[in-house]
């Protein structure tokens, strides 16, 4: 069985627990390294193929990814959600992009999430406040839309996977490309 991991990760309050749940009807389990004091992390597995799946595991920040990346099948991914209408956590926000982005050529998204509020900053105005280069997306979001989630999830999908993996994928995630 082959297995890839895509952390999905992002300051306090984001919406990462919500973005997992609304990948789909797939059950939230808990990943628990055997460390002394690591809690429990939600995690979503969604098979791909028979023998290929794909687990999406919540970590708070870049502090708690290090001490784990022994116990995790190869990373192919990350997603760093922001809460789009609140710039306190954006200075948090930008600190776990520069540590998630030291880890070489594993894509990275930005998903900016909480847009259908009225304060939601826009997508250019993001950008700028965190100096993020044009190559790493920033993708509206709405984690409790179904679609919104399976849009950000093909996006990277689409940057990880060979071509065929992902045709699996979609049809997996039930969407007709």
């Amino acid at each position: 069985m082959q297995q890839r991991t895509i952390i999905v990760t992002g300051a306090g309050q984001s919406g990462k627990s919500t973005f997992l749940h609304g990948v789909g009807s797939y059950p939230l389990t808990q990943f628990r390294p055997p460390l002394p004091d690591y809690h429990p992390r939600n995690q979503i597995t969604v098979p791909i193929t028979e023998d290929n799946e794909l687990m999406l595991v919540e970590i708070p920040g870049p502090m708690r990814l290090e001490p784990i990346l022994p116990y995790l099948p190869p990373v192919v991914g990350h997603l760093i959600i922001v809460n789009s209408a609140r710039p306190e956590t954006f200075r948090e926000t930008i600190s776990i992009f520069r540590a998630y982005s030291v880890h070489g050529a594993v894509p990275i998204i930005i998903t900016a999430n909480h847009r259908d509020l009225p304060d939601a900053w826009a997508i250019a105005d993001m950008r700028t406040a965190f100096q993020i280069p044009e190559t790493i997306p920033i993708m509206p979001c709405v984690a409790i839309d179904f679609l919104c989630v399976k849009e950000v999830l093909l996006t990277l999908l689409k940057q990880v996977l060979t071509s065929e993996e992902y045709q699996v994928a979609c049809t997996a995630l039930g969407v007709v490309i």
